[in-house]
């Protein structure tokens, strides 16, 4: 009984070092946000619960201002950024 306790305390363990914290900051444009990334937050969320995830919501122009500004993480536009700094990424 007590190697099996052992066993399971160190599964436990393991499965807590695992887990993924932290936060993540989005900026998003105002179509994406409406109808592209609910259901991709909710299934990251589902996979990732103890990542803390901050939306925020603007035109091209303000998304593109809250990246370089380093207020988002990333950002999600379908429009053309002027930035020659940031990376564009084609998602489906």
């Amino acid at each position: 009984a007590v190697l099996e306790r052992a066993a399971a305390a160190h599964n436990v363990l393991e499965h807590v070092s695992q887990t993924v914290t932290g936060s993540l900051s989005i900026a998003a444009s105002q179509t994406i946000a409406s109808y592209w990334l609910p259901r991709r937050l909710a299934s990251f969320h589902e996979a990732y619960p103890a990542v803390r995830l901050s939306v925020t919501i603007g035109n091209t122009r303000q998304v593109e201002a809250n990246v370089l500004d380093g207020r988002a993480d990333f950002g999600l536009v379908e429009g053309r950024t002027e930035s020659d700094i940031l990376r564009r990424a084609k998602v489906d």
